[in-house]
């Protein structure tokens, strides 16, 4: 790629997207009215907000019908036994409230946040923390009945199965434990953390999870042995496939919508414009929203969009279809009803706050780094170029990206001069654009700014 400068030659092959950091961009989401998981059940919306409070919804008419007040933010998904709602919160504490009034019934306090969708496991409630355990208390008394430790923080949504409970962690891990006494079965080592938005698809003696390392993989649910994985995009996945009519619809962290069929081949894809957190199958229809703010109709047969509508804010929550309506919560601080054919708004509820709650960037764990050297052609002056140091960090705004290459030129041989950092910011759909440092020199760098 000609970048504009004379002097250069730099291919965009010469760079990758690298994660540098451990993921944790969920439990660093801030104050607000924003809706990103909810829950329906039996015709009513349990939606958890960023002002702290839980609301119970008619799906038919978005009246609200009770709410519960935490002393945190609320973000991760609820879950219910049919009596008891079990809500996730900030303030480290997983509670259970009364699901026909929402009054507060026990609660269990970890050391961390919890992100986690609790997993009702029999009598036993599953779920994580930041605090890098995964808990399992009796559903009755909130009282502990087991731990396991894990190697870092699990904001996973535990799946039980057939006696098992499965979940990922931030240490690279996707584990099985027998969900009675929390003892270790199995584990699979995948190549980055393991962060899982919703239930897992299990079907037909497989297990389908996603890793942030860029695979969607499918595993025996028994063994834990690998059967096939999938290559996404540069983001990676944290959102387990939906299963219908022997194709598997998987949502991606860069925007892509994949079909694939059950050997994990790709039957076709559609690209948004942000990331997609989670989606639902329902009538051979795909529903889904997205961070460009688009909630999306698609044929699930083709992948040809239906329909969109526009919410004011980035939409994470997965569709929950009742009747002719599909809902769901958006960053805009509004819970939607839409018509399931047609997707204009029926009705819209809103939250406490109107002040949508702020995120990370999808990219805040990486960075564009070198691939390879790259060659300088002799033309620079030598009187205006000096020697610098071997490997050094930049900064540009509040991104950094450290170089994994020697800054010394392969050519100082035939010039006295070495190379250091010329680095190009590439701002959310705009074109590159050079930015000298202080003290420029002829090493490239390319970085992604989060919009």
């Amino acid at each position: 790629m000609d970048f504009g400068f004379e002097g250069f030659d730099a291919e965009l092959e010469d760079f990758e997207m690298k994660k540098v950091k451990k993921w944790d961009r969920a439990f660093r989401i801030g104050e607000g009215g924003s809706f990103v998981f909810t829950l329906m059940h039996e015709g009513v919306v349990y939606a958890t907000c960023g002002d702290h409070y839980v609301y119970a919804l008619d799906a038919k008419t978005g009246r609200e019908i009770w709410k519960f007040r935490t002393s945190d933010c609320n973000y991760g998904s609820p879950s219910t036994d049919g009596k008891l709602l079990f809500i996730p919160s900030y303030d480290n504490n997983l509670y259970a409230v009364d699901i026909k009034n929402g009054k507060e019934v026990w609660r269990f306090r970890t050391g961390g946040k919890v992100f986690s969708e609790p997993c009702v496991c029999g009598s036993i409630l599953a779920f994580g923390s930041e605090d890098e355990n995964l808990y399992g208390v009796d559903i009755a008394s909130g009282k502990l009945i087991w731990r396991f430790k894990a190697g870092g923080l699990v904001g996973s949504t535990p799946t039980f199965y057939q006696g098992n409970v499965f979940f990922g962690a931030c240490d690279h891990n996707f584990y099985c434990l027998d969900a009675k006494t929390g003892r270790e079965l199995w584990r699979f080592t995948t190549g980055d953390d393991v962060q899982i938005n919703k239930e897992m698809t299990i079907s037909g003696g497989r297990l389908y999870f996603p890793g942030l390392d860029n695979y969607l993989y499918c595993l025996n649910v028994k063994t834990g042995r690998e059967i096939w994985r999938f290559k996404t995009g540069k983001y990676g996945n944290v959102s387990s496939p939906s299963l219908h009519n022997n194709r598997l619809y998987h949502p991606c962290r860069d925007g892509i919508v994949y079909c694939l069929s059950l050997e994990g081949k790709e039957v076709w894809r559609f690209q948004t414009g942000g990331f997609v957190a989670k989606l639902a199958v329902k009538d051979d229809v795909v529903y889904f929203g997205s961070e460009d703010r688009f909630f999306y109709a698609l044929d699930a047969g083709a992948g040809k969009e239906l329909w969109r509508f526009q919410s004011g804010d980035r939409i994470y929550d997965d569709a929950k279809i009742t009747g002719n309506l599909v809902c769901f919560g958006s960053s805009d601080c509004n819970y939607y009803a839409l018509d399931l054919s047609t997707g204009k708004e029926v009705w819209r509820f809103q939250s406490s706050s109107q002040q949508p709650s702020t995120a990370p960037p999808i990219q805040d764990e990486y960075s564009l780094v070198i691939k390879k050297a790259i060659h300088i052609e002799d033309a620079i002056s030598e009187e205006k170029y000096k020697a610098r140091k071997k490997d050094e960090t930049v900064s540009l705004s509040d991104y950094h990206v450290a170089s994994e290459y020697a800054t010394t030129s392969e050519y100082k041989q035939k010039s006295d001069y070495d190379t250091s950092l010329v680095m190009f910011e590439e701002m959310a759909g705009e074109t590159l654009a050079p930015h000298f440092l202080n003290n420029p020199h002829n090493l490239l760098l390319w970085t992604s700014r989060g919009s």
